[in-house]
């Protein structure tokens, strides 16, 4: 009996655990799956992960293995301005010989650096 009771309790424990260890998904996290890193990844990242294309140099702030590695370098790269999203060059660009943007694609951004800001 003393066996079973500690074989209950051991495996009540490892589902708390299991359950605990569950990763959170916050707003921005949901944002940056599933709309902004589609968007960089039809229309930036060929171009911005890596330092030059056709000898050109390229301004390299979608580098990373993962989305969340990334994330975490486009955010890191000046590229972007979670106090003032619609500041962010990623949005005004400057000179730019890629892809533009449309209205739609831009708020998804702002969106995205918006909740990044109250995470």
């Amino acid at each position: 009996m003393r066996y079973l009771l500690l074989s209950i309790v051991i495996m009540g424990c490892a589902g708390a655990e299991t359950t605990q260890s569950e990763p959170r998904t916050t707003e921005a996290d949901r944002a940056w799956l599933d709309e902004v890193l589609p968007l960089m990844e039809a229309n930036c990242i060929g171009c911005h992960s890596v330092a030059s294309v056709d000898g050109i140099a390229t301004n390299a702030f979608l580098i990373g293995g993962t989305p969340q590695e990334i994330r975490d370098t486009l955010l890191a790269s000046g590229v972007v301005d979670v106090d003032a999203p619609s500041m962010s060059f990623l949005l005004t660009k400057g000179a730019h010989m890629g892809p533009h943007l449309s209205a739609d694609e831009a708020r998804a951004i702002i969106d995205w650096l918006e909740a990044e800001a109250q995470h």
